[in-house]
């Protein structure tokens, strides 16, 4: 599992390495909708999937599932029922959280 760091900035683009590619995942506070989004862009910073509403608790590359997205999942941790605010990151309220194909594949093993 890989934690992603967040500055206190209403877009930022992360570089990562995820299951041994890179991506770039853009993170982008909609003031407005008072939300947080997720986009995943290719080492040349096409996008391959945008606006993703970041929901905590729940997979949020589960709907769009496409063989050039990361194999594993993205996740936000932090207290069951709790709504994201600008700050929470930083705050350390919630957490951003890769988990990689092979931890998603011993949790699914282990559900069963």
């Amino acid at each position: 599992m890989i934690a992603f760091n967040l500055l206190n900035a209403n877009d930022q683009l992360i570089e990562a390495e995820l299951d041994d590619l890179a991506y770039y995942l853009g993170v982008s506070w909609n003031e407005a909708g008072q939300l947080w989004t997720l986009s995943v862009r290719d080492l040349d910073r096409q996008i391959l999937v945008s606006g993703i509403r970041i929901v905590p608790l729940y997979p949020l590359l589960k709907q769009v599932r496409r063989p050039e997205l990361p194999p594993g999942e993205i996740i936000v941790d932090c207290a069951e029922g709790y709504t994201l605010k600008r700050d929470s990151f930083t705050t350390g309220v919630a957490s951003l959280w890769y988990v990689d194909a092979s931890d998603m594949a011993e949790l699914a093993s282990a559900e069963v």
